[in-house]
């Protein structure tokens, strides 16, 4: 295979878990590149084979001297891979670089990127210490005012707090739509996230379009939690997620899933899922 689809198979595999994320950094320090692509990474992104974008633009982070040259690069990185699925692992390919990020008034614009990766790392002490720089900067900064929300929700979800939410809101500002289509169906996950952890919404469950989960799937997994059998709770619940993940399921099995893994114990793996179900629908 040529050194790009090796990449690309290397970041399937590690999504899958099958890959630790230590060799997809290595691999992509590894992808050659010269300094004038290195250099330009932030424009080439967009414009590379999606693999190679993600290696130059970590290449370029790695060998950044500055930290709001680093931020820069990182969120790109990270927005980018919200928005083709891969944030998961950009999240966690990027991790060291936004540990190493200082909690700054001047990278109060990267406090929202921040607070996403570090509640799905887990590392809600330092998302917790972004969030607070957010707070004091909102007054005099109108796109960390409006983030506040979001970084808020996220506290919230990283914590294993209810959530009280307007999913509507969280979503973005298209999803005052009629619940049908992509919008609808980001208001409809949010709702359900909110549902399953024994939240409100403000929003009904309406998937629109969405072709229904199978009832009889459903009704197994809420069975084998209900009777406490872990492992086909889990099983059951990665079928009712789907391939793409809590990210992109129907809300009804996101609702489920959430709240059967819950039922068994398994509240860290219930954060994450539902930190990155909240990040790949708006929040």
């Amino acid at each position: 295979r040529a050194p790009a689809e090796r990449l690309a198979a290397a970041e399937e595999a590690a999504l899958m878990g099958a890959l630790p994320v230590d060799v997809v950094r290595a691999l992509y320090l590894a992808q050659p590149a010269t300094p004038t692509e290195i250099d330009s990474a932030l424009a080439l992104a967009d414009t590379a084979e999606p693999a190679r974008g993600r290696a130059l633009l970590y290449q370029a982070a790695d060998r950044a001297g500055q930290a709001g040259a680093r931020a820069t690069l990182v969120e790109k990185a990270l927005e980018r891979a919200r928005r083709d699925g891969t944030y998961a692992l950009a999240a966690a390919v990027n991790l060291p670089f936004i540990e190493n990020i200082p909690v700054a008034p001047e990278l109060s614009w990267f406090a929202a990127s921040a607070v996403r990766a570090l509640a799905l790392a887990d590392r809600q002490d330092l998302a917790g210490r972004w969030a607070q720089l957010a707070e004091r900067e909102a007054p005099v900064d109108p796109q960390v005012a409006a983030d506040l929300p979001r970084l808020r929700a996220l506290l919230m979800l990283a914590g294993g707090t209810a959530p009280q939410w307007d999913a509507r809101a969280l979503a973005g500002p298209d999803e005052a739509a009629p619940a049908a289509g992509p919008a609808g169906l980001r208001v409809a996950r949010l709702a359900a996230l909110a549902a399953a952890l024994g939240g409100a919404s403000g929003a009904a469950l309406a998937p629109g379009d969405a072709a229904p989960p199978d009832p009889q799937l459903l009704a197994d997994l809420d069975s084998a939690a209900a009777a406490g059998r872990l492992g086909e709770t889990v099983l059951l619940a990665l079928v009712a997620l789907g391939p793409e993940g809590p990210g992109g399921s129907h809300p009804e099995a996101l609702r489920h899933a959430l709240a059967a893994l819950a039922a068994v114990g398994l509240d860290p793996e219930v954060r994450r899922l539902a930190v990155e179900a909240a990040v790949a629908n708006g929040v």
